[in-house]
C-alpha cells in the first residue's frame, strides 16, 4: 500500500496475522512521542481536533474466502462479547474479491478505516495515550478451516487537514 506522504505513522503491528475460526487479535505498538501529544490535541481545543484525522489500515489481506465480513474492534476487553461494546467497533470489511486479489503474485485487498469519529466519541486518551493498541479482527460468522485469511500488516496513521473558515 502506498501511503500519502503527508500521513504520519503512529504505529504498526509486528507481522502477519492469520484470521482463523472466531477471529484474531494483534497489538499495534504506538509511537508515544507522536500519539500522546495527538491525544492531548484531540481532547483539547475543538478547532485543533477538527484538523486531525486518524486512520487504521489493514494491508495485504489475502485468502480464499470471499464471503466473509470482518469487524475490527479497538481495545475490546479480553473475553468480552463484541455485541456488548459497539462503540469499540472501528468498522466492517467485506472481503468480496479476496480470492482473485490473492491469486498468483497478488498482494490481496487493502482497507483504510477512518477512526476519527470513534476517537471523537470516546476520550482520545483511552486509545492514543498508550504504548500499544489492541486490534481484534472478528468475522461475523466463524470462518471455515479452508478460508486461509491473513492480514499482512496493521498500521495506524494520522493526517492533519487545514480547517476552512467561513465568513
Amino acid at each position: 500500500m502506498t501511503i500519502p506522504r503527508e500521513w504520519e505513522l503512529l504505529g504498526a503491528n509486528s507481522g502477519e496475522l492469520p484470521v482463523e475460526g472466531a477471529g484474531a487479535e494483534t497489538v499495534v505498538r504506538l509511537h508515544t512521542d507522536v500519539c500522546r501529544p495527538l491525544a492531548a490535541r484531540l481532547a483539547g481545543d475543538p478547532e485543533n481536533a477538527a484538523r486531525e484525522h486518524v486512520y487504521l489500515t489493514l494491508e495485504e489481506i489475502r485468502g480464499h474466502f470471499d464471503a466473509a465480513l470482518l469487524r475490527v474492534f479497538l481495545q475490546l476487553p479480553e473475553g468480552a462479547r463484541p455485541a456488548d461494546h459497539p462503540s469499540l467497533c472501528a468498522g466492517t470489511l467485506g472481503l468480496y474479491g479476496l480470492n482473485r486479489a490473492s491469486a498468483g503474485q497478488g498482494k490481496g485487498l487493502e482497507s483504510i478505516l477512518d477512526i476519527t469519529p470513534m476517537l471523537q466519541q470516546q476520550r482520545p486518551v483511552q486509545l492514543l495515550d498508550l504504548d500499544a493498541l489492541r486490534v481484534a479482527i472478528l468475522p461475523q460468522r466463524e470462518l471455515p478451516a479452508q478460508a486461509g485469511i491473513v492480514v499482512g500488516r496493521v498500521r495506524l496513521f494520522r493526517q492533519q487537514y487545514a480547517v476552512r473558515r467561513t465568513a
